[in-house]
C-alpha cells in the first residue's frame, strides 16, 4: 500500500514526567492535595475510597483515575491496603485534549499500562527508559481519549457521600461567584455544623477552603485558555484584578501573571 505524504501534528505533547512510582498503601488516610500537574492513577490491587471534586467513590482493581491540575483529591485505605501506579506530568495541549474522570481500563489500555508498569518498576531509568515512559504515557492518554465514552461518574457510597457530592456539584455550578454557607445548608438539608462535619470527613477541610480550592482550579483553567488576568477576575466575580491576584497567589504560591509566564503548565516555584 502506498501512502501520500501526511504532515502529522501531535494532539498532545508531554514535556515533563514529575513522578512515576508504584506503591502499596496499608491502613493509610491521605486527606487531600492540589498541585499543578496532571496525575494518572492506576489501581493494581485492593480497594480504597477516593475523594475528588466529582465526589466520593470506591476504586476497584483495573480502574484508571485522571486528576486535572489543581483538582483537590485524596484517598482513604484505612480498612485495608491498595497498590497504585501513579504518574504526574505536564505538557502541551493537555487541557484541551484531556478530561478528568475515572473508568475501568479497556484491553488496549491494559496492554499499555502493563508496559508502563514494567518501565516504572525498573530500579534505575536510563534516558532511553524515560523516553519510553513518555511515549507509553502519550499513547495511553490518546487511547483513553478515544474511549472517552467509557468514562463513568462513580456512584457515591453512602447518604453522607451523596450529600457531599451534591454540595460539591452546587459549588461547581456556581464556581464564578461567591456562595454562602446557608446555600450549602439548603442543598444538604442539614445545619451548618453538619455541613462542616461532612466536609471535614470527606475532604479534611472546611467548605470555605474546599470552595476556594475549586475556584483556584477553575481560575487556572481560564488562564490556560488564554484569558487575561483582568478578564478572569471579572468572570469569577472578584471586585478587582488586585483582589483576584491576592486570592490566586494565596492558593497557588504564585501570582496569575507569574503562572501565565511559567511555561509547560507549571507555575514558577514559591520564593
Amino acid at each position: 500500500m502506498i501512502f501520500s505524504e501526511t504532515l502529522l501534528t501531535p494532539a498532545i505533547k508531554i514535556n515533563a514526567v514529575h513522578t512515576a512510582f508504584i506503591k502499596t498503601y496499608s491502613h493509610y488516610v491521605f486527606l487531600g492535595e492540589t498541585h499543578p500537574m496532571w496525575e494518572l492513577s492506576y489501581f493494581l490491587s485492593g480497594e480504597c475510597i477516593v475523594t475528588t471534586g466529582a465526589g466520593v467513590f470506591r476504586t476497584r482493581p483495573g480502574m484508571l483515575v485522571l486528576h486535572s491540575p489543581w483538582l483537590l483529591h485524596g484517598m482513604n485505605a484505612e480498612n485495608g491496603s491498595v497498590s497504585i501506579m501513579t504518574v504526574s506530568f505536564t505538557g502541551d495541549g493537555l487541557s484541551e485534549f484531556l478530561s478528568a474522570g475515572s473508568k475501568k481500563a479497556g484491553e488496549k489500555e491494559k496492554k499499555l499500562l502493563s508496559l508502563l508498569e514494567q518501565e516504572i518498576a525498573r530500579p534505575e531509568h536510563a534516558p532511553a527508559g524515560l523516553t519510553l515512559i513518555k511515549a507509553l504515557l502519550e499513547a495511553l492518554l490518546i487511547e483513553m481519549k478515544q474511549e472517552e465514552s467509557a468514562v463513568t461518574e462513580p456512584k457515591p457510597l453512602s447518604q453522607d457521600a451523596q450529600i457531599f457530592s451534591e454540595m460539591v456539584g452546587y459549588m461547581e455550578q456556581n464556581i464564578t461567584r461567591q456562595i454562602r454557607l446557608g446555600e450549602l445548608e439548603r442543598v444538604a438539608g442539614h445545619c451548618a455544623t453538619s455541613v462542616r462535619n461532612i466536609f471535614h470527613r470527606f475532604a479534611g477541610m472546611s467548605p470555605t477552603d474546599y470552595f476556594s480550592a475549586l475556584r483556584a482550579s477553575y481560575a487556572v483553567s481560564l488562564l490556560e485558555k488564554g484569558m487575561s488576568v483582568t478578564d478572569v477576575s471579572y468572570e469569577m466575580s472578584f471586585s478587582s484584578p488586585g483582589y483576584f491576584s491576592n486570592f490566586f497567589k494565596k492558593r497557588t504560591g504564585v501570582s496569575p501573571m507569574e503562572y501565565k509566564k511559567g511555561g509547560n503548565g507549571l507555575p514558577r516555584p514559591r520564593k
